[in-house]
């Protein structure tokens, strides 16, 4: 008796396919991206006095620009689609990746002059929250932000609204992020040098599973220039 069957060809994802090459060519603006936020953290955390709660905030304003540049690089490579001017699009990173860094510092400006536990405790739950908030929708809205026209502001609206609806991959990036950059700080700080590249990737990832299954529509994907993988055909024979 013989048993035999083939199944469906298997295809890599689209995106998937692109996405190796699309880091590579990202490799210099990622390695900037990371040096100065290493610069960054390191020069700021020598402030004088109280201003040293400020090194968050100097960290994302500095990592910003390069940070926005390596995104919108691998977006091109991947989607056939780029918008916004480079003045708009680095100007949309600064404003995103500036946005976690102003709460983070605020927060920490507003529990050092809390005069009491409780009230401490309360400023620092609530600056915790709204950290973790504006992280998950700037990790959708940056990526999104390097391939459509629309204003900042709807960009934003869309990206609460796929975190509010497939929180899953944005929360995973969240955790990743923190577990990132505590293990960096605990054990091995020159490893923050990597945190700007690995929220660019997991961002991107994110973005891009969670924008379509709400309705956002896919770019055109950039056309393939290596030569194009075979399809994978899985077949089965049994025993006779």
């Amino acid at each position: 008796m013989t048993v035999s069957y083939e199944a469906a060809p298997r295809r890599i994802d689209p995106i998937l396919l692109r996405l190796p090459a699309a880091l590579w060519s990202a490799l210099p603006r990622l390695v900037v991206a990371g040096a100065l936020f290493m610069l960054a953290l390191v020069a700021s955390s020598g402030l004088p006095g109280g201003f040293a709660v400020l090194a968050p905030l100097i960290a994302a304003v500095l990592t910003a620009v390069p940070t926005g540049w390596a995104m919108a690089r691998i977006s091109t490579d991947v989607f056939d689609a780029q918008v916004a001017s480079p003045a708009v699009r680095y100007g949309r990173a600064l404003l995103l990746i500036g946005g976690p860094g102003a709460t983070v510092s605020l927060t920490a400006c507003a529990a050092m002059i809390t005069p009491t536990m409780p009230a401490f405790s309360f400023v620092s739950i609530v600056g915790v929250v709204l950290t973790g908030v504006a992280v998950l929708v700037v990790s959708v809205a940056l990526p999104l932000s390097t391939v459509r026209s629309e204003a900042l502001s709807s960009i934003l609206v869309a990206a609460f609204y796929a975190v509010a609806r497939r929180p899953i991959p944005p929360v995973a990036v969240l955790v990743a992020l923190g577990a990132a950059t505590w293990a960096s700080t605990t054990w091995a700080p020159s490893a923050l040098v990597l945190i700007p590249a690995v929220a660019v990737v997991l961002s991107f990832a994110a973005a891009w599973t969670v924008l379509p299954a709400v309705g956002v529509r896919l770019p055109e994907l950039a056309p393939v220039t290596s030569r194009a993988l075979p399809t994978i055909t899985h077949t089965t024979r049994g025993l006779r």
